[in-house]
């Protein structure tokens, strides 16, 4: 096989590229799908982490006359990440547009504000 020219390569899932945002009272999330149709996107977001899976499939066909060229591609994308701060899962709020997801999150807000309580010194 050493003299063939064509590398054969094992399959494998390709990680979307992503960038996570703090905007003060949400987190905003930003990946690039390209080639995925929004009916092909799955997100499933619980407090603590967000995970995205996509599939994107292609198909060329070329017919000539003695010539007949018929080729397929599958790929599936996979992707989960930890948040870097709790959030409200069922408030989330997600958009597809040319080929780019934006996930708005709402955080959590701690069930005891922290404040801060100077202290006396005797």
């Amino acid at each position: 096989f050493s003299s063939l020219p064509i590398e054969f390569k094992g399959s494998s899932v390709r990680q979307p590229l992503i960038d996570i945002s703090d905007k003060g009272k949400e987190l905003e999330l930003v990946a690039e799908l390209p080639g995925v149709k929004k009916e092909d996107i799955e997100v499933n977001i619980d407090e603590q982490s967000i995970e995205i899976r996509a599939k994107s499939e292609a198909e060329t066909k070329e017919e000539k006359k003695n010539y007949y060229f018929h080729e397929r591609s599958y790929e599936s994308f996979q992707r989960r990440l930890p948040l870097p701060v709790e959030v409200v899962p069922e408030k989330a709020i997600a958009e597809f547009k040319n080929g780019v997801l934006t996930i708005t999150m709402p955080k959590k807000k701690p069930e005891h504000e922290k404040k801060g309580y100077r202290v006396q010194i005797k």
